[in-house]
C-alpha cells in the first residue's frame, strides 16, 4: 500500500496540498464540513472514526499540517497518543514547498 496524506479539510487550505508522486491525498472532512472543532468530544470521536474507516497506517501515512489549526492539533494529539508516531507534511513558505517531518514518542 502506498503512503497516504491525510488532510483535515482540503477545501479550506491556505496553501495547495502537496502533490507527491506515489502518495494518495485523503480529505478527512470535505465539503460536508463535519463537526465543530470547539465540540472536542464529538470532534475527537469523528476523527477517530474517519481514521479507522481509512485504515490509517501510522508508520507510512502522513498528516498535512495546513488548514484549521484546532483540528490539526487534535489530530496530531490523537495519533501521537494512540500510535506514538506522527509523520507530517509542513509547508515551508520560504522554499514554497512541503517538507516531511516525523515525531516519535520518546525521541
Amino acid at each position: 500500500m502506498k503512503p497516504r496524506l491525510f488532510i483535515i479539510n482540503a477545501e479550506k487550505l491556505k496553501f495547495p496540498p502537496p502533490v507527491i508522486e506515489d502518495m494518495e491525498s485523503i480529505s478527512l472532512f470535505g465539503l460536508e464540513g463535519g463537526v465543530s472543532a470547539f465540540n472536542t468530544d464529538a470532534f475527537i470521536h469523528e476523527l477517530e472514526q474517519r481514521l479507522a474507516a481509512h485504515n490509517f497506517q501510522p508508520e507510512t501515512d502522513f498528516v498535512c499540517l495546513t488548514g484549521a489549526m484546532a483540528g490539526i492539533c487534535v489530530l496530531v494529539a490523537i495519533l501521537a497518543f494512540k500510535h506514538g508516531v506522527v509523520n507530517m507534511m509542513i509547508y515551508n513558505s520560504r522554499m514554497k514547498e512541503y517538507v516531511s517531518r516525523t515525531i516519535r514518542k520518546g525521541e
